[in-house]
Formats: structure tokens, C-alpha cells, sequence
């Protein structure tokens, strides 16, 4: 039990301190409309408008996504991936694996080279992959805009 409290502490204070490292930060962040509840992580986030930006610099970089009206906020880990042709020269996109009608976020696809990447699955994904054994590839656009 202490153990657990620690740890909701300590997760509590690192996304108010990644909060206000991107409340300062001058960089890209990239805006999407999300029109259905979804998964980050095993972080369940409403339908809206969400603000992503980068809060780290390294091959796993480091990320902060919110609600435009700052009503929920996560923070993902993303692994750097390779774009194909295609790819690099469409456009920038959230890609989510449905299962059922259970989204979870699994990259951020970016031509622009901001930022973005790969999530690894969570726990709460694994384990419905395991029962639905087909997923379902859903993306939606990003759009880019300065601080």
C-alpha cells in the first residue's frame, strides 16, 4: 500500500513538473481533434481537442499530451521509427489500435521530424489483444502550430 502511494505521488509530480516544462518551452507541438475515448498507456483519456508536445530530446523522446481545455493530460514514452516513403510524404497522424470499441494510441507518425514515434503496448492493451485476436488500424490528423 505504501508502495503504491509513493508511486501515484511521485507520477503526480512529475506531470506537474512536465506541465510546466512545456508551459515554458518555445517548441512545435502538433493539435488534434480525437472524436473517441482512447488509451495512453493504460491511461484513459475523453474525446476532445489534445495539444502534443515533446518534453525530452533522445531516440525516446519524451512526450506531453493534454486536452486543449486542460481537463486531462498523459505522458508517453515513444520509441523512434523508421517512416517509409509513404509515410514521410503523407500527412502527420495519431495511428490507434481498436480493439472492439477500445482505442489505444500506438504512434505518432510525423513527416515534419518534430518528434514522434512508436508507443510500446501496455498492459491493458496486451491483454485485450490476447482476447480479440484482430485489430483495427484507426489514424487521425495532426496539425502543426507553433507555441
Amino acid at each position: 500500500m505504501k508502495n503504491q502511494i509513493l508511486k501515484t505521488i511521485v507520477t503526480i509530480s512529475f506531470v506537474f513538473l512536465f506541465a510546466v516544462i512545456s508551459a515554458n518551452a518555445q517548441s512545435m507541438q502538433l493539435r488534434a481533434h480525437i472524436p473517441f475515448d482512447f488509451y495512453i498507456n493504460n491511461q484513459k483519456c475523453t474525446a476532445g481537442d489534445y495539444v502534443i508536445s515533446k518534453i525530452s530530446d533522445s531516440n525516446q523522446q519524451i512526450l506531453l499530451i493534454r486536452q486543449k481545455d486542460g481537463k486531462a493530460q498523459a505522458i508517453a514514452q515513444t520509441i523512434e521509427m523508421k517512416l517509409t516513403d509513404k509515410q514521410r510524404t503523407g500527412d502527420a497522424v495519431l495511428v490507434f489500435n481498436r480493439y472492439g470499441e477500445d482505442y489505444f494510441l500506438s504512434e505518432i507518425r510525423n513527416p515534419w521530424n518534430a518528434f514522434g514515434g512508436q508507443l510500446p503496448q501496455a498492459k491493458t492493451e496486451r491483454n485485450l489483444a490476447r482476447k480479440i485476436s484482430h485489430s483495427n488500424e484507426e489514424t487521425v490528423s495532426l496539425k502543426s502550430a507553433k507555441n
